[in-house]
């Protein structure tokens, strides 16, 4: 598994490129919590494809924070220079 960003990371398959989030365990009374899983949220062809993915999904899930044109330009610049602190 090759680490992208702090939360998304790049695995592969015999036929796929697999985009895999990471989050924390927040649920209180679950015996792992405060532990870190991995998930399969998405499975591209190329890597091309899960790169415009990822910015895809970036971009969708931070819409509300996006004032102008040029914080989605950043926002991709940040993910495909590997820059992107998602602490």
């Amino acid at each position: 598994m090759i680490k992208i960003t702090d939360k998304y990371y790049l695995d592969t398959d015999s036929c796929n490129y697999i985009l895999i989030e990471k989050s924390i365990v927040q649920k209180e009374d679950s015996k792992n919590y405060g532990k870190e899983t991995f998930k399969n949220i998405a499975y591209y062809g190329t890597i091309e494809n899960l790169y415009n993915g990822l910015i895809e999904k970036e971009i969708k899930e931070n819409v509300e924070l996006l004032n102008n044109i040029e914080k989605v330009i950043e926002i991709k610049n940040e993910i495909l220079s590997g820059d992107r602190d998602d602490g």
